[in-house]
């Protein structure tokens, strides 16, 4: 069943959730082992240097976070005329991150299954998750990109990278490139998924909508304030155990953690995300029971806390939980 056609009664089943419970399983096993390869005791004496204190801190900082992205997903709907009151919409958006641990963070698209109850029609709130995903790696990037620019080797493959993104930008902007691509789609695709690819082309409209130079700034500032949100709080959590390093380093490590995790399509960026950033870690000098302890807090206060919001959001009046 596509997108198209998903409604309450049928986004979730069992497999979903049998998927959502093996990813949890499997992070806690994987945590476990990265403590045990710090050394148990040791990144246990770390994370109790953290304190509630550091974990409070962590939370408001993703609370900050979660604030400002979803300011921009009002910002891109309203871009795309529908104006939904901001409470409803509140708990529309955090049920999206019940279902982050999903290759690529597809999952959160179930907003879109929502919204159609708001008048919001598929193509228009999917185009809008687009636009979000796209500006969320887009700032992430950026982040990353700030502490790699000092390398001299590495320009070069940033100089492609903005180039790849620019050239995509502006044709996304033509309208005839992208009724010519529509069109060989057809040509070339049979009848049959002929709706599947009217609907990818009327959500690309929408992205490119919510993707104008002005939109694009504005949807930029608001994901790298929010990004540094969480770096700020993995500077804080290494203070707290006696490190120090720049926020500059602190946004390279943690934006290029999320590039990394997100090239993985891993569920979450789990696993590729978290080794990425105890190793950045681990090369500036950081102990390894203290760069473990480190990662560990910023993952559950940032992602799992975002999918535990998520859940408890999640309008459960409204969902059958059945098997396909």
């Amino acid at each position: 069943m596509s997108l198209i056609e998903v409604d309450h009664q049928h986004f979730f089943s069992k497999r979903k959730i049998n998927v959502l419970i093996a990813t949890v399983l499997l992070s806690i096993v994987g945590y476990f082992l990265f403590t045990l390869w710090g050394g148990w005791e040791n990144v246990i004496a770390s994370a109790e240097n953290v304190g509630m204190e550091g974990i409070v801190v962590a939370l408001g900082l993703s609370l900050v976070n979660f604030g400002l992205r979803f300011s921009r997903w009002q910002y891109f709907l309203g871009i795309l005329g529908y104006h939904i009151p901001w409470k409803p919409s509140l708990r529309i958006y955090m049920s999206g991150f019940a279902l982050t641990t999903t290759p690529g963070k597809t999952g959160e698209a179930i907003r879109s299954v929502f919204l159609k109850d708001h008048g919001v029609p598929f193509r228009k709130s999917f185009g809008a998750f687009l636009s979000e995903r796209t500006s969320d790696l887009l700032s992430v990037s950026l982040l990353a990109s700030t502490g790699l620019w000092i390398y001299p080797d590495a320009r070069p493959v940033l100089l492609v990278v903005i180039t790849i993104f620019t050239t995509i930008f502006f044709a996304i902007q033509r309208d005839s490139w992208l009724r010519w691509l529509e069109r060989m789609a057809k040509i070339i695709l049979t009848e049959r998924y002929a709706h599947h690819t009217t609907f990818i082309f009327e959500s690309i409209l929408s992205f490119r909508s919510c993707f104008t130079a002005r939109a694009l700034l504005t949807g930029l500032c608001f994901g790298v304030i929010a990004w540094t949100a969480e770096a700020a709080a993995l500077c804080y959590i290494l203070h707290l155990q006696g490190y120090e390093i720049g926020i500059l380093t602190a946004t390279f490590i943690y934006g290029f953690s999320l590039v990394i995790g997100g090239i993985t399509l891993l569920p979450g960026g789990l696993g590729g995300a978290e080794i990425t950033m105890m190793q950045l870690l681990l090369i500036n000098a950081i102990p390894a029971p203290v760069a473990v302890a480190t990662t560990l807090v910023i993952r559950l206060t940032s992602l799992w806390f975002s999918v535990t919001l998520g859940i408890i959001a999640l309008p459960k009046k409204q969902i059958f939980w059945r098997s396909k």
